[in-house]
């Protein structure tokens, strides 16, 4: 494939070329995208520049999924180890949460690197063909990756063992699955499950991500300190969890808007919902 020979800054070049073609062509994530922006930020401004950064996470992930192990660790500064390996020197695993911020895919190939395979808890594609083939490539290293509704058990297999169970939670449910708190100062419904897995486990909840550096091709990982669930042996409501959990995001989205998913409808809430 013509991706596996090109350097990566011309494929950055031509992913970011595919974003401006987008921005142009779809109407409805552009709008969105402009809508969500304004109404978070007070400015849309920056909304082409969320549409190159996602054409270039994704040519470039292609590209990175083809290198070997070896060459992959050498594109990567990483920050923060230190706190995963807090998390996992108790032996109850830990639950990496994180966002649709940067290269997450990447972000999920350099923890495999660093502390071994996980266990990937994602939404699946609605198109089955193309699931196949990016959990293929997801699993390439030596992560597995399960849907929400099948992953009870095996998320508490994989923490039972020391390993890492690691989920995005930056995208709406619906009201009846989250609860109710401020995703970039505006409400919104969130996910317990990173929360509560990790309440429930004795794990440790750690944020983590992975963006690329300015000015490079390179990739840098930081992981943040954990987020306690117990003070002084007893168990914060799963609820100040999740909001402590929507403040990191929030903080890491705030510094580099331009690298998170604002064409999701991340605010939207359902009348039947609200």
């Amino acid at each position: 494939m013509l991706i596996k020979v090109l350097p990566r800054p011309i494929l950055q070049a031509i992913g970011a070329g595919m974003g401006r073609l987008f921005f142009r062509i779809d109407r409805r994530h552009r709008e969105l995208t402009k809508k969500n922006l304004r109404e978070t930020l007070g400015s849309d401004l920056i909304a082409v520049h969320v549409f190159e950064h996602f054409g270039r996470m994704v040519l470039d992930s292609i590209k990175l999924w083809s290198l070997h192990p070896d060459r992959l660790k050498q594109l990567f500064d990483v920050e923060g180890v230190e706190h995963m390996q807090a998390a996992l020197s108790r032996g109850r695993g830990a639950v990496l949460f994180t966002a649709h911020y940067g290269n997450w895919e990447m972000g999920a190939v350099n923890a495999a690197l660093l502390f071994g395979p996980m266990l990937i808890i994602a939404r699946a594609l609605d198109n089955r063909l193309l699931e196949k083939h990016l959990q293929a490539k997801r699993e390439k290293i030596g992560n597995h990756v399960i849907e929400k509704r099948e992953s009870a058990r095996p998320a508490l297999r994989t923490l039972k063992s020391g390993h890492i169970v690691a989920i995005l939670i930056d995208q709406r449910v619906p009201a009846n699955e989250g609860f109710a708190g401020t995703f970039l100062g505006r409400p919104a419904f969130t996910t317990p499950a990173a929360a509560r897995l990790a309440q429930q486990t004795g794990a440790g909840l750690v944020p983590g991500f992975c963006e690329p550096i300015h000015g490079s091709s390179r990739l840098r990982t930081v992981y943040l300190q954990e987020i306690p669930t117990t003070i002084n042996g007893i168990q914060r409501p799963i609820a100040d969890i999740v909001q402590e959990c929507n403040d990191v995001i929030s903080g890491f989205i705030r510094k580099r808007p331009e690298l998170w998913l604002w064409m999701h409808d991340r605010w939207k809430i359902p009348e039947n919902e609200s």
